[in-house]
């Protein structure tokens, strides 16, 4: 898989898009019909991510909920559903993976190019994540915690295995 950043990784993340493709070219062709891309807003930076994680059931969850939505009749606000997170953005995904082996607020591991670790936390914000982790920050090494927002239906994503 291909993870699309909107923004500089390491200085301003801001969004990202996971591309189930076979190689950076594909999923550069595809970020770049993003209308914020079209329109100058964003720069890219395209990663390699490897995760267990269960994310076409995630999709399938996402896509059904917007279905019910839909069939309701009702228009959903910008933002409905959604809700605060935390990245994780480790230097050495085998420290991350040894230290958040059984954590309970890791809802998402993955591999970023092979020897980083992409983490998305349930926590509201950086700071919240800086108390959830302090025990363990030592054994993590080198790691930023980057605020971001995401559909509700996330905390689930370790279910959907």
């Amino acid at each position: 898989m291909v993870a699309h950043w909107r923004g500089d990784l390491q200085r301003d993340p801001r969004g990202i898009f996971v591309l189930d493709t076979d190689g950076h070219e594909r999923a550069r062709q595809l970020a770049e019909t993003d209308p914020g891309f079209r329109a100058g807003m964003f720069v890219f930076s395209f990663h390699t991510l490897s995760t267990e994680a269960a994310l076409r059931a995630q999709l399938a969850a996402e896509l059904a909920h917007l279905e019910e939505v839909e069939r309701s009749g009702r228009t959903p606000a910008p933002g409905e559903g959604g809700r605060g997170y935390v990245l994780l953005t480790a230097a050495s995904g085998a420290a991350a993976a040894q230290a958040l082996a059984s954590h309970p607020a890791v809802l998402m591991f993955a591999r970023l190019d092979g020897e980083r670790a992409l983490v998305l936390l349930d926590a509201k914000d950086s700071a919240d994540a800086s108390r959830l982790l302090a025990p363990l920050a030592d054994k993590l090494g080198a790691f930023q915690l980057d605020d971001w927002f995401g559909s509700g239906l996330l905390v689930g994503l370790p279910k959907l295995r």
